[in-house]
């Protein structure tokens, strides 16, 4: 029975992490349109005429030289077999489609690998390439998988898809953007019904603003995909656009960035909708606010030494050498730069607990502060600011990433979303300079 014949696929090209579920949800929400969550099953039978790329067991050149064989046997040659491999994709999407769907869309990120043949084997086929800033990508690939995964900043992990995959989407959009149609991951949650409208448009089906909220029913089974947006997302306005600058603020960060920006070049970021020297004006003002707050952390750190060394003679004396108001004042304004409410409340969170131990004089290793997880402050609440105050500002100029991940844990371990930001804000004000 053929149960494909009457689809026809929709191909979405990007990166992983550039939107394209929230894009492939919306389209799900349409009558017209199936989908699942990521097949990746034409991986194997179109990149195995390559002759390189893979390791097997079965030994790869192997096949490549029997598929080669076999290929100068068909009657049609190549062509015969993208035709059998076409038939037998068409059959699956036929039988994950809702009946009555005249569409189903395949998004498979790593598809960019063996997008000439998708091109080739699929001429009826549409294809939606949607681009994100490339930094973004790289800063939400660190967010979803790098820090969960390994805890530390790693994009070389990810080559396949920040570089490899770079290339190869924009190579195959300009050889085939007359079969295809761009769009922006900024463009879609700046201006949703315009973008979404113009890719229906394409497709040759009428577009309903309903899909905007609908996509959120849209459930895509399996354990591919972006299970985090999945969850997090039922507003297209809810997706976050500029969110990446919180993740590449710090000297490593930022020396990689301008690197992978330069990489990329001028052409190709604006093949992708994207200025070059945008993003470099937006790289050098990350660096100026992060100089300034390691400065701002350094002075923190020797206001808070030399508060406690004067508290000790305070002590010896039996006299009261500080007011409690104005080293407040003094902590708000060199530990947090800004200050305001937002410093109050993370001095507020900061004395909720004291973080770390503060090395006693004599220790071997007095440079370094212990975490305590799970004591409560020792003192007085103005012994728990000084300590915990002297651990942020340790914990941004520290360089030991082992000590600022036993800070930041302490954190995520709250409820809250100001402990998580401020879990995140110390990872990247103290992110090591080792990793390059």
């Amino acid at each position: 029975m053929d149960t494909g014949s009457r689809l026809t696929p929709i191909f979405l090209m990007s990166l992983p992490r550039s939107g394209s579920t929230l894009l492939q949800r919306v389209l799900g929400a349409a009558p017209e349109i199936s989908t699942v969550s990521e097949p990746w099953f034409l991986l194997p039978p179109l990149y195995a005429l390559r002759p390189e790329g893979i390791e097997a067991e079965y030994k790869h050149s192997s096949l490549v030289a029997a598929l080669e064989d076999l290929c100068a046997q068909l009657p049609g040659g190549r062509s015969d077999y993208l035709s059998a491999v076409r038939a037998f994709a068409l059959d699956l999407y036929g039988r994950l489609a809702d009946p009555g769907a005249s569409f189903f869309v395949d998004k498979t990120p790593r598809y960019h690998l063996i997008a000439e043949e998708l091109f080739e084997t699929f001429p009826e086929a549409r294809f939606v390439f949607i681009w994100r800033n490339p930094l973004a990508v790289a800063a939400s690939i660190h967010e979803t998988w790098s820090l969960r995964m390994y805890g530390r900043w790693d994009p070389y992990r990810w080559d396949v898809d920040l570089h490899a995959g770079v290339r190869n989407l924009v190579d195959a959009y300009r050889r085939h953007g007359d079969r295809s149609v761009a769009v922006s991951f900024e463009s879609l949650v700046r201006s949703p019904e315009v973008e979404f409208r113009h890719v229906f448009d394409y497709l040759g089906l009428p577009f309903d603003p309903a899909y905007l909220s609908q996509f959120a029913d849209v459930r895509l089974e399996g354990r591919m995909g972006d299970e985090a947006g999945k969850a997090r997302y039922s507003t297209v306005a809810a997706a976050p656009a500029e969110s990446w600058t919180n993740h590449i603020s710090t000297p490593t960060r930022r020396r990689w960035a301008e690197r992978y920006v330069e990489w990329i070049g001028a052409e190709d970021l604006a093949t992708m909708g994207y200025d070059r020297a945008e993003l470099r004006a937006t790289l050098t003002t990350l660096g100026r606010g992060r100089t300034r707050l390691r400065e701002m952390a350094t002075t923190a750190r020797g206001e808070t030494e030399g508060w406690v060394d004067a508290r000790k003679r305070a002590r010896r004396s039996s006299a009261s050498a500080l007011s409690t108001a104005s080293f407040l004042d003094k902590a708000v304004a060199h530990a947090f730069p800004g200050a305001g409410v937002r410093g109050l409340e993370l001095l507020s969170v900061l004395l909720d607990r004291a973080l770390v131990e503060a090395p006693r004089a004599g220790d071997d290793d007095s440079r370094r502060w212990r975490p305590r997880l799970d004591e409560e402050p020792r003192g007085d609440a103005l012994d728990a600011l000084v300590t915990a105050v002297r651990a942020a500002a340790f914990c941004i100029v520290s360089e030991d990433s082992s000590q600022v991940e036993g800070v930041a844990a302490v954190f995520e371990r709250r409820d809250g979303s100001l402990y998580a930001r401020l879990a995140e804000e110390i990872r990247a004000g103290s992110d090591n300079d080792r990793v390059s």
